[in-house]
């Protein structure tokens, strides 16, 4: 049996902790199918209380031993240890190492020829399903992530229907071009943008689409600030999504040459693009002031997941009990990490807080010399448990200064914050369109003061926010139908 077979087999067998030894020659034999077809079994051996135990990966023709830590394998910093006769792994970190094993099995399993790739260009083609070259990250990598979260909402909601090749700049990393098939309506493609000869392969690629979408101006400059040529060079019909205020960001980080290139690559894609997508009126408000007018469709599709299927949930304040306060969001320079640090700092007397952020460890060890993180909820949820998460919660803290950057955004979380009855608490209302459409909010001086509003009242304020959710939905509905109409027609 070959080592390739054994160890991914091994690897992907262990998904529950095994039972704790009873005995200090116990041994825990834990067995699964490879994914390519061989058979093999992974062994704990128990060596003795408070010494490391010992990792089997093996069959009855191969084995191979290792003790306290993997490394021919490239899995570090896994110590299984035992005290005082129980088993103590860190089973997270091996989760991790775990992950990143099968990620490379998955792309094993899904990588194709780009002479396949073609062929099923062409084929969805006279299938009726037009080929869409799309330059991002599949969504499927980080849905924790607002920008995948779009990425996400855009292949579901207009992109439905079409053959989607995603085409993603790795930069150096990516020394040779792979594609892969990730299922019958998706492909991805990973390159490097600054080598000639892979622009060529990607723009041979796009030649073979109906149509190109952007999701946002980063995704049309190298790791270092050279402008690609996909969009300018395209024939096809060419989409912009701008996601928001990108070179403002850049320079909000200080990354001065990128923030450069950015301005000059919106510039030209704002010139040249068939249509342009923003979230809010705001945002297509702020390109026309800094560009002029465009020959370019200006289309708002805002982002959300839809209110279709969700009932209305607004969660009373139960006498006796603190209001519950919510977070859940990135770290971020522009989210204001810092001033939330201390609201919650000054307010977990009257408020119990709820923070579910990307890396709560990190979070943890920031806080700690500051306030008692221990009597604080601070946690990580994957986007379908969120609801779970906001369950019972009453305010939702976005404490975003009044920026450029924040002035034409579409929050994921304050959607959500609406969708599921919780009164925004914010330092500026100007975000998007929310003020504009009639939402209605607490104001963080009046938080932090305690200067909240009466149960009856908080509930009208939700009923209101709901009713801006409905006429978001309107225009997102109108948007997704617009584009994809634009999109058949030019693929007829």
């Amino acid at each position: 049996m070959c080592h390739l077979c054994v160890l991914p087999s091994a690897i992907a067998c262990w998904w529950l902790p095994p039972p704790i030894p009873q005995s200090p020659d116990h041994t825990i034999s834990l067995c699964g199918c490879a994914p390519f077809g061989r058979f093999c079994g992974l062994e704990i051996h128990w060596v003795h209380p408070s010494s490391s135990a010992k990792i089997f990966f093996g069959s009855k023709n191969w084995r191979y031993e290792c003790t306290s830590r993997i490394t021919d394998c490239r899995i570090e910093n896994v110590t299984i240890q035992t005290k005082g006769g129980v088993l103590i792994y860190l089973i997270n970190a091996f989760r991790k190492k775990i992950g990143r094993v099968k990620k490379i099995i998955w792309y094993m399993m899904r990588w194709i020829t780009f002479a396949s790739l073609d062929r099923r260009i062409g084929e969805n083609k006279h299938a009726g399903k037009p080929p869409i070259a799309v330059l991002a990250p599949m969504y499927k990598r980080n849905e924790k992530d607002g920008y995948f979260q779009r990425v996400k909402s855009i292949d579901q909601n207009v992109l439905c229907g079409f053959y989607r090749v995603y085409l993603l700049n790795k930069g150096p990393k990516a020394k040779k071009m792979y594609a892969f098939c990730v299922d019958e309506e998706h492909a991805e493609v990973f390159f490097n943008g600054a080598d000639l000869a892979q622009q060529e392969k990607v723009e041979a690629i796009i030649d073979k689409c109906e149509g190109l979408y952007a999701h946002s101006v980063s995704r049309l400059i190298g790791a270092k600030g050279e402008p690609l040529p996909f969009f300018a060079k395209a024939k096809i019909f060419k989409i912009l999504d701008v996601h928001g205020a990108v070179p403002e960001e850049f320079l909000l980080y200080g990354q001065e040459k990128m923030h450069a290139a950015a301005e000059k690559m919106e510039a030209y894609a704002y010139a040249h693009a068939d249509v342009i997508i923003t979230l809010n009126q705001a945002m297509k408000a702020h390109l026309q002031v800094k560009h002029g007018l465009t020959q370019a469709l200006l289309l708002n599709i805002p982002y959300f997941s839809s209110n279709e299927g969700k009932e209305k949930q607004t969660f009373p304040i139960v006498e006796g009990e603190k209001p519950r306060a919510v977070y859940a969001g990135g770290m971020q320079t522009w989210q204001n990490v810092e001033q939330i640090r201390e609201l919650v700092k000054k307010t977990h007397p009257m408020y119990a807080y709820r923070l579910f952020v990307p890396d709560p460890k990190q979070l943890k060890k920031q806080w700690a010399p500051h306030l008692p993180v221990k009597e604080i909820l601070i946690d990580t949820i994957p986007p379908h448990r969120i609801r779970e998460a906001y369950a019972g919660c009453h305010y939702g803290l976005l404490l975003r200064d009044d920026i450029p950057v924040n002035n034409v955004a579409c929050p994921a979380k304050l959607i959500e914050y609406l969708q599921n009855g919780i009164v925004p608490v914010l330092i500026s209302d100007r975000i998007g369109d929310f003020a504009d459409l009639g939402m209605q909010y607490v104001s963080c001086e009046d938080f932090a003061e305690g200067r909240i509003p009466p149960e009856e009242k908080r509930v009208r304020m939700t009923e209101c926010n709901w009713q801006v959710l409905e006429k978001m939905e309107e225009e997102l509905r109108a948007g997704c139908m617009e584009i994809r109409r634009m999109l058949a027609t030019k693929s007829s």
